[in-house]
């Protein structure tokens, strides 16, 4: 996950100098994005970038598959793991089975990947702020933790990252609401 998130850093970063450089500042389709490499890589632009974004999918794939089917696995006490048995953990193979499946079926009903990111993104951004409040608060009680409860350095960033995230999604939500609004 780690190597996913640095290479998924370098290719943003890297692209949004060139395309800012170019003076493109929207980007609605990987092709676009792929001609933001070409004043570095010239006609191997398209290449790099297809090398670039199978190799992000090979290593995020798995894990966002991964990461959904243990979170509703532990939802739904599901008996878990890759180690198990088909016919031991037969539900967290379905969903596991499910996920990746809509992950390909999203590519093949054409939804626009930049635009689904973005969405995504968004989402996320906002379903994270209650979900930190949560972790926070199980992180802090000691029936759960035990003596591995948050220290209180940790708490404050974590409080501090609650407020941050949480202003900017109503700035975001603000906004979206602004027009309607009229204000």
């Amino acid at each position: 996950m780690v190597f996913s998130n640095l290479i998924a850093a370098f290719i943003l970063i890297t692209t949004a100098a060139t395309l800012n450089k170019s003076g493109i500042t929207n980007i609605g389709t990987p092709q676009e994005a792929a001609l933001a490499l070409k004043p570095l890589a010239g006609n191997f632009a398209y290449l790099l970038f297809t090398i670039g974004i199978v190799g992000i999918g090979f290593q995020s794939i798995p894990v966002l598959a991964g990461s959904v089917t243990y979170a509703i696995s532990d939802t739904f006490g599901f008996k878990e793991g890759l180690s198990k048995k088909l016919k031991n953990a037969w539900p967290f193979y379905l969903v596991l089975g499910g996920a990746t499946l809509i992950g390909a079926l999203i590519d093949l009903i054409k939804i626009n990947p930049i635009t689904a990111l973005y969405y995504v993104a968004i989402i996320n951004g906002v379903i994270s702020v209650p979900l930190i409040a949560i972790i926070i608060k199980v992180a802090d009680d000691k029936r759960v933790v035990g003596r591995l409860k948050s220290k209180k350095a940790y708490k404050i960033i974590a409080w501090i990252t609650f407020a941050f995230i949480g202003i900017a999604s109503l700035f975001m939500i603000f906004n979206l609401i602004k027009p309607i609004l009229h204000i």
